[in-house]
C-alpha cells in the first residue's frame, strides 16, 4: 500500500511494506524528505555539549535529564529539554525544579521555559482557555508517580506523532542518581509534541 503524502513544494512517496522513503523524480536538493514518527538519532548518554557551547541553557547548575530535536512537515524545528536544578527558595528550604524548555532556529542559543496552551471547554458556557508553563517545583525527592504525572503534563517523549526526530536522548545516569530510576519506557513511547 503507497501513501502520497504532499509537504510544501516536495512531494514524498512513502511505502508501508519496507518503510522505504525516496524522493520524487525531480526533486532538486535543497527539498528536504520528512519522516514522521521517525527518530535518526538516540543516546542515553550524557547532554551533547555542543546543544550549548555558551551554557545559556545549563546556567545556575541546570542539568538536563532529556533533549530532542525535532522538525514537522512544514520545516518548523524545535529543540526541547528537561531540565533538574535544585536551589534554595526565598525561605531557604531546599526545591527540586523541573522544567522544559526549547529553543528554535536559526542558532538554538536562546532557551526559554516551554508553554502549552489549552482551549476553551465548548461544552462548557463562559469558558476560556489558558496557558501553563512547564515549569514544576518540589519540596522533595519527586516520585515515580509525580515523575510521570509531569512528563504526562508535559507532554514530553522522544518520539512524537506527526514530527521526525533528528536527534533526541535521556540521560540514564542522571536520572538514576536524581531520582533512582529511569523513565526510558515511557520518554521512547509515542506521545505528543
Amino acid at each position: 500500500m503507497k501513501y502520497l503524502i504532499l509537504i510544501g513544494i516536495s512531494t514524498i512517496i512513502y511505502s508501508c511494506q519496507d518503510q522505504s522513503i525516496s524522493n520524487q523524480v525531480g526533486a532538486t536538493k535543497s527539498q528536504e524528505s520528512f519522516f514522521p514518527d521517525t527518530i535518526l538519532s538516540y543516546s542515553t548518554g550524557q547532554f551533547p555539549n555542543q546543544w550549548d557551547l555558551n551554557r545559556e541553557l545549563r546556567k545556575s547548575d541546570k542539568e538536563v535529564l532529556g533533549w530532542k530535536h525535532i522538525k514537522n512537515g512544514r520545516g518548523k524545528e524545535l529543540r526541547v529539554c528537561i531540565t533538574y536544578q535544585e536551589k534554595l527558595d526565598s525561605a531557604g528550604n531546599n526545591k527540586i525544579y523541573i522544567e522544559e524548555l526549547e529553543s528554535k532556529p536559526p542558532n538554538f542559543n536562546e532557551w526559554q521555559t516551554s508553554l502549552i496552551s489549552y482551549a476553551p471547554d465548548l461544552s462548557t458556557p463562559n469558558s476560556i482557555g489558558y496557558h501553563d508553563w512547564l515549569l514544576r517545583s518540589f519540596e522533595h525527592k519527586p516520585t515515580k508517580k509525580e515523575i510521570y504525572k509531569m512528563l504526562e503534563e508535559f507532554k514530553f517523549s522522544v518520539r512524537n506523532h506527526d514530527w521526525m526526530t533528528i536527534e533526541a536522548g535521556i540521560d540514564l545516569e542522571l536520572w538514576t542518581k536524581k531520582f533512582g530510576f529511569t523513565p526510558e519506557n515511557y520518554l521512547t513511547k509515542k506521545n505528543g509534541l
